[in-house]
């Protein structure tokens, strides 16, 4: 499974609430069928990292200097690249997938690993594209909305998306288990740690389940469409009439 769909998924999502307009050829819209058993599990999810994952990722800032943060945020960005470069290939993007091999070559190399992030200096955005996307792209609906214990929010088309990604992360490559759960564990406490400050928005939240489930989809078109979603259209019979004047 795809190590950006772990607990931190959903909380990525809110950082881009409101940012994705809604498309103009609107991808199917992604029902809530198990809303009930959704909502115990996100009720369990949010318990869980209350009381385990977040005082970590707390402890965790305290301790960690920024420079050390940023160079590990950096490293597993980095192991993310083979996934990015087959993604982008897959949905045609050629240029933008010569530019992922050209950033995991540099960044891996003079970039110590992946702990220094030369690319971007360089002049190499990042491009992140995972098998869901492609999936989307490809025009599969996106099933189900899904709340999975401990992982966070999914649809069943990320899902299938994950399962086909998670041979290229080399971190499961590792064979040694103690070394592979310590850079799992490490790789969340460290994800975590960048969106302390948006727990009181989703603590506000007069529905924090609604709040969740609906930045997370709104993110996930944001992505599908390259940070870049047409805006709606609206019917004409619903646009103002300019030849009139306010309040008429």
């Amino acid at each position: 499974m795809s190590m950006r769909r772990l607990a931190a998924a959903g909380l990525l999502a809110i950082l881009v609430t409101g940012c994705a307009g809604v498309p103009t050829r609107k991808l199917p819209p992604t029902p809530d069928r198990f809303e009930r058993v959704n909502r115990g599990i996100d009720k369990f999810n949010r318990a869980v990292d209350r009381y385990t994952l977040r005082p970590i990722a707390v402890g965790y800032k305290k301790v960690m200097p920024r420079p050390l943060r940023i160079a590990i945020s950096n490293f597993f960005d980095n192991l993310e690249e083979p996934i990015n470069i087959v993604n982008n290939l897959l949905q045609g993007k050629f240029a933008r997938g010569g530019a992922e091999v050209g950033r995991f070559l540099l960044n891996s190399t003079v970039g110590i690993g992946g702990l220094i992030d030369v690319s971007t200096h360089a002049g190499l955005e990042a491009h992140e594209e995972d098998f869901g996307q492609t999936l989307a792209v490809w025009g599969m609906g996106s099933g189900p909305y899904l709340v999975v214990p401990f992982l966070g929010p999914y649809t069943l088309r990320d899902g299938f998306g994950d399962v086909l990604d998670s041979p290229m992360y080399p971190v499961y490559w590792v064979e040694e288990d103690k070394v592979r759960y310590s850079l799992i564990a490490l790789w969340a406490i460290d994800t975590r740690s960048q969106f302390l400050d948006i727990d009181r928005a989703l603590n506000e939240a007069l529905d924090p389940y609604v709040f969740l489930r609906e930045s997370f989809l709104q993110h996930r078109t944001y992505e599908i469409y390259d940070g870049e979603p047409p805006l709606e259209e609206f019917p004409e019979d619903e646009l103002p009439d300019e030849s009139q004047p306010p309040g008429q």
